[in-house]
């Protein structure tokens, strides 16, 4: 098994907006959009990618250290924005493989329903962004009106993986953990982490697909990764033991291994 490679942080323009990427790694290029703990918080995963990949993760503009202009406001801008770094990294290493993680596949699926044309395969992670339930039904749990123990409970399998120790953090890594949140809150607050027109738009992807879920995520019901399975023809989901709503973190090694072998399974066939 190839090593490891470390990950370099750098920062790159798109439409003149500066993201900052984590990059690692070599081969066939995948872009990792995080979850909503951000980019920084899934480091092991990128590694485990990197290790077949070369791997490309931003920090969505007002996450990280990444900026967000005023314009920028809503989950199709970051979309339409992430089209533009999509081309721009084909341009030089070719088709993507796009990896995402819960607002992360949320923003994937809204790039895919809008050009697939560099995208070689698609994964979608514990995805928010659609609704299924009725209009009195949470299919997304509402994290500003419980405690963030409750949050924890419902984000984690281990409860205790997700504690926030704000006394050992640096200024700095307090001032991305609450960039994150704001942006979080800018994005999915109404309608609350979903695109009631979504769901509708999801049968125009055709790039093979896979759905992936935490066998202890009680922060989504499992009906959305199963409307995403529905709506997207010939997609499969697959689900990651011991693993809350960010598997990728929870269990790094075993959901870099689930995505590195669908990645190379569709590139098999397709170049079969």
């Amino acid at each position: 098994m190839p090593a490891r490679s470390s990950v370099h942080r750098h920062t790159v323009q798109v439409r003149d907006i500066p993201l900052e990427v984590f990059e690692a790694g070599g081969g066939p290029p995948v872009l990792f959009l995080h979850g909503l703990t951000g980019a920084a918080a899934s480091l092991d995963t990128i590694q485990v990618l990197s290790e077949g990949y070369h791997v490309f993760a931003p920090s969505h503009p007002g996450y990280g250290e990444s900026a967000r202009p005023a314009a920028v406001d809503a989950i199709d801008d970051v979309a339409y924005i992430y089209l533009d770094l999509i081309e721009q990294i084909a341009a030089e290493h070719g088709p993507v493989a796009v990896v995402g993680c819960s607002i992360g596949a949320w923003i994937a699926a809204e790039v895919a329903i809008r050009s697939q044309v560099w995208i070689s395969s698609l994964v979608l992670s514990t995805p928010l962004g659609v609704k299924v339930g009725g209009p009195l039904e949470l299919d997304v749990l509402d994290m500003y009106a419980v405690t963030p123990k409750v949050v924890r409970e419902a984000m984690y399998a281990d409860p205790d993986f997700g504690i926030v120790d704000f006394s050992s953090m640096s200024d700095e890594q307090l001032q991305v953990h609450f960039r994150n949140l704001e942006a979080t809150a800018l994005y999915g607050w109404k309608p609350y982490l979903h695109n009631p027109k979504l769901l509708g738009h999801l049968p125009r992807i055709t790039t093979r697909t896979l759905i992936v879920q935490g066998d202890s995520d009680g922060f989504i019901s499992p009906a959305l990764p199963a409307a995403y399975r529905d709506a997207i023809a010939g997609s499969t989901l697959e689900t990651i033991l011991h693993a809350g709503h960010e598997p990728e973190r929870e269990q790094p090694q075993a959901f870099g291994s689930l995505v590195a072998d669908f990645v190379s399974r569709v590139s098999v066939l397709q170049n079969s």
